[in-house]
């Protein structure tokens, strides 16, 4: 699909990546997924390198450019930088709401709220290693991939490990490392927050387990129930005793195991990186060009007026959103 503009994403950490400052190269980020941690970068840097392969006129810039289409990470929308001067796409990660934008790309449906909104897939995991098949129903090494801080008080407890032993089941917590599910038998991942901060969050995990081939045991998330479209995609638990249950089933029914991991892998196939970019592709050619096209027509005065009152609107989501994930 043709854009009908050039796209210029937005990154003030170009420093980290000059070999693609001027669009001189193109990085894969299967192939070095240890650069690719911070959300900016995930969201902005992979985005352009995706849709710089298929041969869309997207350009990286340290700032906005004024006049033109900017696509921006909420933590880069920074208003001293004046985004009124640029016509704004910002990026909602696990962050509050931005208001001084002219569109708003969010992580699940549960944000949208109105026309300026749209829900984009988050990427999947770069360089993901799927599990062994030489595993194959085998039930013996439960994974949690993330910083532990965030799984569950109750999952952490030395009691839920000495259950797991009881069922000869390991817990793997891996903190640095969220690429290799090659040794794993299922994946664990109940977070440890609010429930305010659960109506932003991205369904990835339960697309990175799809695609490594592992049963998921998942906390009740919106993100994840919007996928759900069958038993077979994972396993909702609150509690450790909902996850022992979970488990159990697995051991003891073996071809249980085999029908999730197959529908996972199928269930993936929904999710690829073609298809996101296509996805992408879509949004910019269609209802965000559009969007810039109404803009263009909109006088200077009428654009600074209305960025007042839209950093208004932004100072005041960033307060409420900390006031409240605080509490």
């Amino acid at each position: 699909m043709n854009l009908r503009y050039p796209i210029y994403f937005v990154h003030r950490g170009l420093s980290d990546w000059p070999e693609m400052v001027g669009g001189s190269q193109w990085i894969d980020p299967d192939r070095c997924p240890q650069r690719f941690m911070a959300g900016a970068d995930h969201w902005t840097i992979q985005t352009f390198l995706h849709l710089k392969r298929r041969g869309d006129p997207v350009h990286l810039a340290g700032e906005f450019v004024p006049g033109e289409i900017n696509v921006v990470y909420y933590d880069d929308l920074l208003l001293k930088s004046r985004p009124d001067r640029a016509f704004i796409v910002a990026i909602q990660p696990d962050r509050p709401r931005p208001a001084a934008c002219d569109v708003r790309i969010v992580q699940n449906k549960l944000q949208v709220r109105t026309s300026n909104d749209h829900h984009v897939v988050f990427w999947p995991q770069p360089g993901l290693r799927e599990r062994e098949p030489s595993r194959k129903n085998i039930l013996r090494r439960l994974g949690y991939l993330g910083m532990a801080v965030y799984l569950g008080k109750a999952f952490q407890d030395e009691a839920f490990r000495r259950r797991l032993a009881e069922l000869d089941i390991e817990l793997v917590i891996r903190e640095k490392d969220w690429t290799d599910c090659s040794d794993l038998d299922a994946i664990l991942a109940v977070r440890r927050v609010s429930p305010f901060d659960l109506t932003i969050k991205p369904a990835s995990k339960l697309i990175n387990a799809w695609r490594a081939g592992c049963p998921a045991l998942l906390g009740p998330e919106p993100a994840y129930r919007e996928l759900r479209k069958s038993p077979l995609d994972y396993f909702e638990v609150q509690s450790p005793d909902d996850a022992i249950a979970a488990l159990r089933r697995l051991r003891d029914e073996p071809n249980l195991m085999d029908q999730m991991i197959a529908s996972g892998h199928r269930r993936a196939e929904e999710f690829s990186v073609e298809k996101i970019a296509s996805r992408w592709e879509a949004l910019l050619a269609g209802p965000v060009s559009d969007a810039y096209e109404r803009w263009q027509r909109e006088s200077r005065l009428f654009r600074t007026i209305r960025f007042a009152f839209r950093s208004l609107e932004h100072k005041r989501q960033r307060r409420r959103f900390f006031k409240l994930i605080k509490t």
